[in-house]
């Protein structure tokens, strides 16, 4: 059983009922299976995560405390999973004012979804008491209950769950080969350590480190893969901020580990890394939500309409444009405002004069938006997720087409700021025999200094 749905509603940051729409995996397509959820601090991410761990739970109750509740609203929570006539599986909660224990409505016996919840304060004592009968799933469990009674919980007993796996040599082997695909300058690792029950792992110098004398990354790594290794076919893995701790290229690696395994399963990514939002992911079936504060609500959850999604991962997958649409233009997904403009050329002399004339500094999507014509698709992708969004036409036939879209489709929309050019391009280019405001030197041209900083300031003060 995967999960279908989830609705969240007056908990916590969240007012009006939001809803997740999850990933279905799909073997041979990776990325399919992945559901990643961004947006600013404090805006709720970690309690869907939490939420959706909480109602899965064997416990007949739901607590929500004074401090859980938007005032005197009801509280309102739902998870349904994918169809199956054998074990439907659809858990909600009752909405009563008058207590903070909420009986859940519809827990089938037995665990419905094999779910694993990986919080993204994940500290562990890496010094351990062996023990011999102990399970993959009571530790999963176990754990979680401490971490509901204490959020800030050092884990004392992952130490034996990997135990279980170091005393059998092909189960070592497996996560030996997902530690390294994680971290590559690990070359083994092992348990006891003269006589003493504690991790330590072999790096590519030739010596052993003990984890717990090392950086929290190794550490999140060694719990990390322990999540992939017990991840099965159909499984479903709420991980929470992996990128906590681990330099760019780790987590360009634990991206690939995870989108890989995501054909077989549901992987529920929180995440404020653009490393680990994707536009392949996205076009093989990935889900990406942002969540954002609403006045007068609370945080809401949006996503990609499917007719944008086609649009820009058209112009994003293609092979001369992938580098342009790489980390610095997903940094959109976690943006609060963004200028977008048509090229490269435009973007960096808007970016050298900005830092030259000591302005206001603005966040310039990405490298341009691949042309005149694509404008409208980045615009759709900023509005559907709830990202305010200044445009820049140029003033030639193109920039003047895609702007009277872009009016015909954003006029009445408060979110959008259309802005174009007095002149044909950003600069002089005589070979088109295009005039700009800046000369081919990047220089802005006296004549233009008004209409320009005009532009540039509104820009700037709608963005804030």
């Amino acid at each position: 059983m995967l999960l279908k749905t989830f609705e969240i509603e007056n908990l916590r940051a969240f007012g009006s009922k939001q809803v997740v729409d999850f990933a279905q995996p799909s073997e041979g397509k990776s990325g399919s299976g992945l559901t990643v959820i961004v947006g600013p601090n404090n805006s709720g991410k970690s309690t869907i995560l939490r939420s959706i761990r909480n109602l899965i739970t064997s416990d007949p109750v739901f607590v929500a405390g004074i401090d859980d509740r938007r005032s005197k609203a009801l509280v309102g929570l739902r998870l349904v999973g994918t169809d199956d006539a054998a074990a439907p599986f659809d858990v909600s909660i009752e909405q009563r004012a008058d207590t903070a224990h909420l009986n859940k409505l519809g827990l089938p016996s037995g665990r419905a979804v094999k779910l694993t919840y990986i919080p993204s304060r994940r500290p562990w004592q890496d010094k351990f008491v062996a023990q011999g009968n102990f399970t993959a799933e009571n530790y999963e469990i176990n754990y979680f209950q401490q971490l509901r009674q204490n959020e800030f919980y050092v884990d004392q007993q992952f130490g034996n769950a990997i135990f279980q796996i170091h005393t059998d040599a092909e189960k070592r082997e497996r996560y030996t080969q997902i530690l390294i695909e994680l971290e590559p300058s690990i070359t083994e690792w092992r348990t006891d350590n003269n006589g003493q029950d504690y991790i330590a792992f072999k790096s590519i110098s030739g010596d052993y480190h003990r984890t717990g004398l090392v950086g929290e990354g190794v550490n999140n790594l060694f719990r990390i893969a322990y999540s992939l290794f017990e991840f099965k076919s159909g499984d479903v893995l709420l991980l929470d901020e992996p990128e906590l701790s681990l330099h760019p290229q780790a987590q360009k690696r634990l991206h690939a580990a995870l989108r890989s395994r995501s054909q077989r399963g549901q992987i529920v990514v929180s995440t404020h890394s653009p490393y680990f939002v994707s536009w392949s992911d996205i076009q093989a079936g990935a889900k990406i939500y942002r969540t954002s504060l609403v006045e007068n609500d609370g945080a809401t959850i949006r996503t990609i309409e499917p007719k944008t999604i086609k649009r820009i991962t058209a112009v994003a997958q293609e092979k001369k444009n992938r580098k342009l649409y790489d980390v610095v233009a997903k940094e959109i997904f976690f943006s609060r405002g963004c200028l977008f403009v048509e090229g490269q050329e435009d973007a960096h002399i808007i970016a050298i004069y900005i830092e030259e004339n000591a302005k206001t500094n603005i966040e310039i999507f990405g490298y341009g938006s691949g042309g005149a014509s694509h404008m409208g698709s980045w615009l759709s992708l900023a509005n559907e997720l709830g990202i305010k969004a200044a445009a820049l036409f140029d003033n030639d036939e193109a920039g003047q087409c895609a702007y009277a879209e872009a009016v015909t489709q954003f006029k009445t929309n408060p979110k959008i700021l259309l802005l174009i050019l007095p002149t044909a391009d950003i600069r002089d280019k005589p070979d088109k025999n295009k005039e700009g405001i800046f000369d081919e030197a990047w220089k802005l041209k006296p004549a233009f200094e008004t209409a320009w900083n005009t532009l540039l300031d509104k820009a700037t003060a709608f963005l804030k």
